[in-house]
């Protein structure tokens, strides 16, 4: 089912990343400041979470990669993996933010819908 579902979630995100590309409330200044206070305070609030999500589930999986026969494969495909997602939830982020800005971002449960 997911290879099925697959090209349909994909050629419906880039519809939509489209879609609000050209949303008249896009505004790339809603991304700054960047770092405004700086290095530290970004990284104590990103340490933990980079660790559980989005990749937590890597790191369990990775507990079965001594038992697989071919390793190279695995690891390359693995990594295109966590590659392709990290850039997807980039993209993601830097979308809903330039449309709803940073308030809005920050006390919705749903952001990407409600910037859709």
């Amino acid at each position: 089912m997911g290879e099925m579902v697959f090209p349909i979630y994909i050629i419906s995100l880039i519809v939509l990343w489209i879609l609000l590309l050209s949303v008249e409330d896009f505004n790339l200044n809603n991304l700054t400041p960047i770092m405004g206070n700086g290095l530290k305070p970004i990284l104590k609030e990103v340490y933990p979470g980079i660790i559980n999500f989005p990749f937590g589930e890597t790191i369990i999986i990775m507990m079965f990669i001594p038992y697989l026969n071919n390793k190279q494969i695995i690891r390359k495909v693995g990594m295109t993996v966590i590659l392709v997602g990290g850039l997807i939830l980039t993209i993601n982020s830097i979308l809903i933010l330039s449309v709803l800005g940073p308030e809005i971002y920050g006390d919705n449960w749903f952001p990407f819908l409600t910037a859709t």
